[in-house]
């Protein structure tokens, strides 16, 4: 009769740490997929950005030739000086150009710096609460399945056997 009710808690208990183990493991795949969701909406975003600064770009230059054209039309007596204003210009454009490519760039590169530290915290937070809960969860079931009050010292060392066969678990997975 004991050797049956202890294996009744026994079959009880491991179905419940199966229960909780799935439980668990769809919030954490569906939080993957939010962070992965995030990701690429920052992605589309750093392309939209790179998108403009080069539409920016290409439009200055446009103007930047189109000054340069007018120039040559109305000073063409000029032209020694033209000249030197013509290449002036192409050169500022082509650095303003750049400078506008590297800014954009610098403010991909924040974007995607500031999204994975945001990341990284999301994640973070999440593994903390998961433990939490975790902890909370197997201090109760075990005390309904042992049916009475552990010291502290024998729930640190149940909850460290859970986590380390919930590690080893998902290392498996």
């Amino acid at each position: 009769m004991v050797f049956s009710t202890w294996l009744i808690y026994t079959i009880t208990t491991v179905v419940y740490i199966a229960v909780l183990f799935l439980f668990f493991y769809r919030r954490h795949k569906r939080q993957d997929e939010q962070l992965t969701q995030f990701l690429e909406d920052a992605k589309k975003q750093l392309a939209q950005h790179k998108e403009q600064a080069h539409t920016q770009a290409n439009h200055k230059v446009i103007k930047a030739f189109e000054l340069i054209k007018r120039l040559q039309q109305v000073a063409e007596d000029l032209e020694g000086q033209a000249k030197q204003e013509y290449d002036q210009i192409i050169e500022d454009a082509k650095t303003e150009k750049k400078e506008i490519i590297e800014d954009a760039r610098k403010k991909a590169q924040e974007i995607l710096m500031s999204s994975e530290d945001e990341l990284e915290q999301y994640k973070e937070e999440r593994r903390r609460e998961i433990e939490k809960n975790l902890v909370k969860l197997v201090m109760s079931v075990t005390e309904k399945v042992v049916e009475r009050s552990l010291t502290y010292e024998d729930h640190v060392e149940l909850i460290h056997e859970a986590l380390e066969e919930v590690k080893q678990q998902k290392e498996h997975l």
